[in-house]
């Protein structure tokens, strides 16, 4: 039995729908792009400059702008002054300590492995001795049967 789910249009074709969202992302791009551009040329002061004033000339929300990182970027080099807002920055602040956490974890991990490693090739090299040693004894001792 077959989910009533499966006929909706993004379920039939998903290669269409992520197509369009890609396209979607672009024309958004390209739309906040030239109007930062088009208040560039009019030379309004940077501190004027707001994700607001972009959103409403360019027809790009302001959530789009806030939730994609380039699209915001494009405004804040306008204006460097410019911050998120809070509970975005927070989100950024909150996923760059965890991903900080993270590599700080991988990188003690990967240090235990190698000084593993190395006690494994020690303690390896140290066993090849004892036995080259004890074959060398046997080597010089005199079977016990000859006389």
């Amino acid at each position: 039995m077959k989910s009533m789910k499966s006929n909706r249009p993004q379920n039939l074709n998903p290669e269409a729908l992520i197509q369009s969202r890609k396209e979607v992302a672009l024309q958004n791009e390209e739309a906040v792009r030239v109007t930062v551009q088009a208040i560039r040329k009019r030379k309004t002061p940077p501190h004027k400059v707001t994700v607001q004033m972009v959103a409403k000339e360019s027809g790009v929300s302001v959530a789009t702008i806030y939730r994609r990182d380039e699209l915001f970027a494009l405004i804040q080099r306008m204006n460097p002054k410019l911050q998120r807002r809070q509970i975005e920055q927070k989100q950024c602040d909150t996923l760059n300590q965890e991903q900080e956490q993270q590599i700080a974890y991988y990188k003690s991990q990967l240090q235990l492995v190698k000084t593993g490693v190395q006690r494994v090739q020690q303690e390896n090299t140290l066993l090849r001795k004892k036995i080259l040693e004890l074959q060398r004894q046997r080597q010089y001792e005199k079977p016990s049967g000859a006389n």
